[in-house]
């Protein structure tokens, strides 16, 4: 079993690092490293989401 490529916490990290990239070149400015930002912010959604819900109780869910 491989490791996990994201840890709790990374969706809040890259959306950062996402709105200092985009003060640096302009808000409306779309590049390759935004969209490659933007697929690992919902990645990591993603992984948050599931990670949530593989804590909560059965009755929960």
């Amino acid at each position: 079993m491989s490791p996990n490529t994201f840890r709790m916490g990374d969706y809040r990290c890259l959306k950062a690092i996402r709105g200092l990239v985009q003060a640096v070149t302009g808000s409306e400015t779309s590049s390759d490293e935004l969209d490659c930002l933007n697929r690992l912010i919902e990645a990591a959604r993603q992984f948050e989401r599931m990670e949530r819900q593989a804590t909560l109780p059965m009755d929960v869910i």
